[in-house]
Formats: structure tokens, sequence, C-alpha cells
């Protein structure tokens, strides 16, 4: 991403871009006559001056309240280092004609590694001289560790061109957090939802 510049109580503040370096390695095959299809790839991210909100000095605030006490505020900013890495598994498999059945999985591991200007969550509220949180170390927001589908779908055809189908979808997903600044009340429980469908 490009860098932003923005006004925080008109003091001019920037955004850097980032920078990312990425390297991903996979596998395509087709067996069993081309019945089953495999798809895999390994990726690693690591990226500088991630995009995201963070907190910054409000030079405005604090000279307008002078009380001693240093202001901050929310702005667009960077955490310093960033890393995302993991495996894709794709698998599609035609047992029988007009049956088929779909396997996909992830593993995703997208952590800060240095990011010391992150503000705190709401229950840390209390803590107004400590504007500032080190969440180094820390999943990233809205990213699940494993996220999978399951799929099965079937189709006859029956009579005057019609076709009766019917399928069936399982999304699954592990807890994650859905907060930037990475409150508790935030996490989101292990879910999956299904669906069936016949026509």
């Amino acid at each position: 991403k490009a860098g932003i510049s923005q006004a925080i109580n008109s003091v001019p503040f920037l955004a850097e871009p980032e920078e990312a370096r990425a390297y991903e390695i996979g596998l395509k095959t087709s067996l069993l006559d081309s019945r089953l299809t495999f798809n895999t790839a390994l990726f690693w991210n690591d990226i500088k001056n991630y995009q995201q909100q963070v907190q910054v000095f409000d030079a405005y605030t604090t000279e307008q309240t002078n009380d001693g006490t240093s202001y901050f505020t929310a702005a667009t900013g960077n955490a310093a280092k960033v890393r995302a890495r993991g495996v894709e598994v794709d698998v599609l498999y035609r047992p029988i004609d007009r049956l088929s059945a779909r396997l996909s999985l992830a593993y995703n591991d997208a952590y800060y590694r240095d990011f010391k200007n992150s503000g705190q969550p709401v229950e840390n509220g209390n803590l107004t001289s400590q504007p500032l949180r080190d969440v180094s170390g820390s999943t990233l927001p809205g990213a699940a560790k494993f996220t999978g589908n399951l799929g099965l779908d079937y189709n006859q055809p029956v009579f005057n061109g019609y076709v009766a189908h019917g399928n069936f979808n399982l999304a699954f997903t592990s807890k994650y957090n859905s907060d930037v600044r990475l409150s508790s009340y935030a996490e989101v429980p292990t879910y999956a939802i299904g669906d069936l469908a016949v026509g």
C-alpha cells in the first residue's frame, strides 16, 4: 500500500508505505484418471510498516489542554513488522459420475513481530497514563489460525432435460479476535456453518 498523508487536529501525520516480501511454493496434481485433483501451497509473507489503526501523539489537544498530560488519538499508521505464514490445501474428488466432493483447509499464522504503538482495548480504559500497548507476538485481528470447507455435490438427469441436484457445504473457522485493539470482548469463538440445498 502507498503512504497516506493525513491531518490530526490540523497537524500533518504520515503513514509510511508498506513493504512486503512474499514467498510461495506449491504443487498442483491430477490423479486417478483426473478424478482426483490435489493442490497445495506454502506461503511466507514479511511486511514492514503494516498499515492499520495506531495511537499517535495529539499535539493540538496536549497543547490546548496544557495540564501536564500527553494526549493520544487513533489514526492510520504503521505496525513496524508483521509476518503471515502457513499452508493451504485444496482437494477435489469425483468417485463416480455426477458426484463430487471438495475439501479445502488452511493454516494461517499471522502475527505482529513488532508493534509497540497499539491502542489500549476498551477493558483497559482506566489506564489513561498508558495510552500505548505493545502487542508484539499477538495474532492479527481477523486472522483465524484454521479455516476449512467441506462440500458434496450430486446431480442426476430426470426427464425432459431437467436435472435433479443436491449439495451440502460445511464451512469451519477457528476462533479469532475481531477488534484492531485486540479486546478480550471481541473474541469470536470457533464456529461452523452448514448449508444444504436441493433443486
